[in-house]
């Protein structure tokens, strides 16, 4: 049936709720939805299956991050709703292992696995196909045990030639690569992280491309980070990274460890010229292989100007109507009533990069007649239903446009973070304008 639909349309595909042996050879994927309590049984019995798995329903009481956790080290895939930073990090390592962890490798659970303490716990994944010899690892130790191992049965693949961890905030770090038929694996205190053994690999492989978007302080753009997992063919590869019309002001190329290269094309404007979020792409290319990473390039503030108008009529990034009631600048502003706003306030999400110093600025009117407060404030989500607000924008005027602005430090690892837009007036409207979301040193 996926065969026959693809012949129509390439990008058809069909899922059913729950696994099953049966159906799912008619099928794409399979929704888990986080309510299959051993999900790994049934992806050791048919590991050429695509499992979505994760976040939709509530069976088991997990965090988001405990939840992502999970899905990672049983190589499905996310079933996410929302935005969440931690996880974001999660989907990132896999991205990284992704050549190692999707078919044609094979799931093998704990086959060819020792671990040493009952706290941690691990998947085994092995690449056969072709001249493909790997051995993939990966584990879970939420516990953040420290000294624990995990003894790996190298008979699948031979003599290990190369070995590396692949850490969750993006490090990879080179094994030394011990004799015999046995490997003993560091497990890191990371949540989450992997281990990939290689003995061999075919052209196609020699390279693993993996493209990000640069959120430290200070800096703003794309990194793409090139990883061998035998021999660095330097020489041989050519790659190009979409820029988007960003202003490059740097576009370095070191090594920044064994068998990895790293490029960062920085942004001078910090992204201000972006008018939206962006998918990002890079074509990378050697003898015998290519590959295509991409990542979202997303601004910490789309649309603050209110002029971003869509198709269907409704601001960009805000979901409400414009509003041309005497605009603080530009064409339009945005209106928060009882009928835009129902539950009194209009949101937009803001990625913006933990333990960084931000100037925050808005615009805002209340109606002359207005007794209810009104004000803009940035709201940093922790975990379920906590929140900071990191920053308060109120208003202490009526009849009149408003210019409000005040500095913040975000928080170092928050779920995720929104600007709120809220009016508490019963009976007036409150209008906003000319927001601005800005990146400060020190």
């Amino acid at each position: 049936m996926i065969r026959e639909g693809r012949e129509i349309n390439p990008d058809y595909s069909a899922a059913i709720e729950g696994c099953s042996d049966v159906l799912g050879q008619w099928n794409g994927f399979h929704l888990m939805s986080g309510a299959t309590m051993n999900p790994n049984v049934f992806r050791y019995t048919f590991p050429e299956y695509l499992l979505v798995d994760g976040f939709s329903n509530t069976t088991w009481k997990l965090t988001h991050p405990q939840k992502a956790r999970r899905v990672f080290l049983d190589g499905e895939r996310f079933d996410i709703h929302g935005y969440d930073q931690r996880v974001k990090k999660i989907i990132s390592l896999r991205k990284r292992i992704k050549p190692f962890i999707d078919w044609p490798a094979v799931f093998k659970d704990t086959v060819g696995l020792s671990i040493s303490d009952a706290r941690v716990q691990a998947r085994g994944y092995v690449r056969t196909d072709g001249q493909n010899r790997t051995i993939t690892v990966t584990m879970m130790n939420e516990e953040a045990v420290e000294g624990a191992t995990v003894e790996v049965d190298l008979a699948p693949i031979g003599a290990a030639k190369t070995a590396f961890i692949f850490g969750l905030d993006g490090r990879v770090e080179m094994l030394a690569v011990p004799d015999g038929q046995t490997f003993s694996l560091p497990v890191p205190v990371d949540g989450v992280s992997a281990a990939v053994i290689v003995s061999q690999v075919e052209p196609a492989l020699r390279v693993v491309a993996w493209l990000e978007q640069i959120m430290r302080p200070g800096d703003d753009g794309l990194a793409l980070t090139l990883f061998a997992p035998l021999d660095y063919p330097f020489g041989e590869i050519s790659q190009t990274v979409s820029d988007h019309g960003m202003t490059r002001i740097i576009e370095n190329s070191n090594d920044v460890a064994p068998h990895l290269r790293r490029y960062e094309i920085r942004d001078a404007d910090h992204l201000a010229g972006l008018a939206e979020w962006i998918k990002a792409t890079a074509d990378v290319r050697w003898q015998g292989g290519e590959v295509h990473p991409w990542t979202v390039l997303a601004p910490p503030l789309v649309n603050g100007n209110m002029e971003q108008v869509q198709d269907d009529g409704r601001l960009a990034y805000w979901g409400a109507l414009p509003c041309d009631e005497d605009p603080a600048e530009g064409l339009h502003c945005i209106r928060v009533d009882t009928q835009s706003a129902p539950q009194k306030h209009l949101s937009t999400l803001t990625p913006v990069k933990p333990a960084c110093r931000y100037r925050f600025r808005c615009m805002v009117r209340r109606s002359a007649a207005a007794t209810g407060w009104a004000g803009a404030h940035v709201v940093e989500y922790e975990e379920g239903s906590s929140f900071t607000r990191s920053a308060v924008l109120n208003s202490s005027k009526v009849g009149e446009w408003e210019s409000l602005e005040t500095e913040f430090t975000s928080l170092p690892d928050p779920r995720s973070t929104a600007i709120y837009l809220y009016n508490f007036d019963e009976a007036e409207p409150a209008w906003f304008d000319r927001l601005q979301l800005e990146e400060i040193g020190g």
